[in-house]
């Protein structure tokens, strides 16, 4: 009996855990809808301009409001968000999202979700 009551109690960890991992990365059309009610103009994008050799991108878009036509130099907010297939391909993303945040012009934020990489302005990123 102890040992029935030990093999369901680890089985229900186990669930417990897939589930929280799996709930890490934030659902696309949530997401895109949390970003269109407070104003942003979303436009999907594809998987070629991203600089990742053989990675799977499950999505990806960009997230812009405010500013002189839309642009962050004159004030306005951006975000990106690229989700992969792999959490390793999201790693190597995210490594080299932080290098070219270093080296932009306006300061961005760059932040990881389960496999959602998000770069973009602080404002913008607060609804990542």
């Amino acid at each position: 009996m102890k040992k029935k009551i030990a093999v369901v109690a680890v089985a229900l960890c186990l669930v417990i855990a897939l589930v929280a991992l799996c709930a890490c990365t934030p659902k696309l059309d949530k997401l895109k809808e949390k970003f269109k009610a407070e104003g942003y103009a979303v436009t999907d994008l594809s998987a070629e301009g991203f600089d990742i050799k053989d990675a799977k991108i499950e999505y990806a878009f960009t997230a812009i409001k405010g500013g002189e036509g839309l642009n962050i130099i004159s004030g306005g907010q951006m975000i990106n968000v690229v989700c992969f297939g792999s959490s390793e391909d999201a790693k190597t993303y995210y490594e080299k999202a932080k290098e070219a945040a270093e080296e932009s012009l306006v300061k961005v934020t760059v932040k990881k979700k389960g496999n959602a990489i998000a770069s973009g302005t602080e404002e913008a990123m607060k609804l990542f």
